[in-house]
């Protein structure tokens, strides 16, 4: 049979605890060479100066763990003051985003679920793991949090997961956001959240800036960095250009990159060139960095007085592999999830 869930039943199958867990130990095997793993891909549509259709599609493979892993998304995009909009465009203004996971020795499919929890926790998880690996745990007890939208949420619970954190201090351009944030997630972890008026405010001081915004460009000035600051964010437009130079070690997510990370697009168009240099970094090579896998197969002692910057550059197909097996194994567990007929994905010839 195979096993759909709903977002509500993703939720109890999968905890951040969990999701650093199954990353690190899917980082180190595809260190090993036991993954196979496809970057993001967007296929746009422009619809207007400003939105477009995109088919966005991501996969990996992981034998450590006997699966692999298909995530999908449907979505109409909007570009907007300097940032990033999902459009509820599905019934009820819904989104459509889901994962497929697959048994790799019967090639069956095992799990379709939605990805939006899954997501942000494997995003979260993989920013969590990169700090972990650049920082001395004891060097961390305080974070300035730019953002507090959906993945800022996953950002703060991995942070808090992996760290004694004592303080989060949190900001956004809107006020409302960042209060109902700060409110929200000082009533769920130990450490005080707390919302504050202005960008320097939140990181003057901290041990860790973390970026986790719908900003399509620079979120933070260069200058703000501080000696033996750890930076990490979630995409590549939040860090300027100058923030390398001010660092002493860099690691990414992947140096594996398609043509762009928008790289299919209408060839008439003008749509793919200027998201192309949205996403683009000034001065740096991405594909020269260290990746996540190798830092963490690396293990080397975190130095107490490097600055660091960890970049979640792209989204990796093996992820939701990794959090996918670990959502299923605990659905069988549990009971959780509606069956479908495996049988109805089945054919006899190919």
């Amino acid at each position: 049979m195979v096993i759909f869930l709903s977002e509500t039943e993703v939720e109890q199958c999968l905890d951040m605890r969990s999701s650093i867990e199954a990353l690190e130990l899917a980082y180190k095997a595809d260190a090993a060479g036991r993954v196979v793993s496809i970057p993001r891909s967007d296929m746009i549509l422009p619809l207007g100066p400003n939105d477009a259709y995109v088919y966005k599609i991501m996969s990996g493979i992981i034998q450590d763990f006997g699966v692999s892993a298909l995530r999908i998304q449907s979505d109409r995009i909007r570009w907007e003051g300097g940032r990033k909009f999902k459009l509820g465009m599905a019934r009820d203004k819904k989104y459509v985003e889901y994962v497929q996971v697959y048994d790799i020795e019967t090639n069956e499919p095992l799990l379709i679920i939605p990805d939006g929890y899954a997501s942000k926790m494997r995003v979260g998880a993989t920013n969590a793991l990169g700090a972990k690996y650049m920082v001395p745990s004891s060097d961390v007890h305080t974070m300035g949090l730019l953002g507090a939208g959906r993945h800022a949420g996953g950002q703060i619970e991995a942070f808090a997961e992996m760290f004694d954190l004592e303080q989060v201090n949190v900001y956004s351009p809107t006020q409302k956001n960042r209060e109902a944030f700060a409110k929200e997630w000082d009533s769920k972890l130990d450490p005080a959240v707390l919302s504050v008026d202005e960008p320097t405010k939140a990181i003057s001081g901290t041990n860790i800036l973390a970026c986790a915004s719908n900003a399509m460009k620079p979120i933070f000035d260069a200058s703000w960095i501080e000696p033996k600051m750890h930076v990490s964010a979630i995409k590549n437009p939040e860090i300027p250009g100058e923030a390398f130079s001010e660092v002493d070690r860099v690691a990414v997510a992947t140096t594996q990159l398609p043509s762009g990370p928008h790289n299919y697009a209408p060839r008439f168009s003008d749509f793919a060139q200027s998201l192309t240099e949205k996403w683009a970094i000034p001065n740096f090579d991405i594909t020269a960095a260290q990746d996540i896998s190798s830092l963490i197969a690396e293990n080397k002692n975190p130095e107490s007085e490097e600055t660091t910057l960890f970049l979640n550059n792209i989204g990796i197909g093996m992820q939701f592999a990794a959090v996918g097996k670990v959502v299923y194994d605990r659905a069988i567990e549990g009971g959780f999830g509606t069956e479908i007929d495996t049988d109805l994905f089945l054919q006899s010839v190919w």
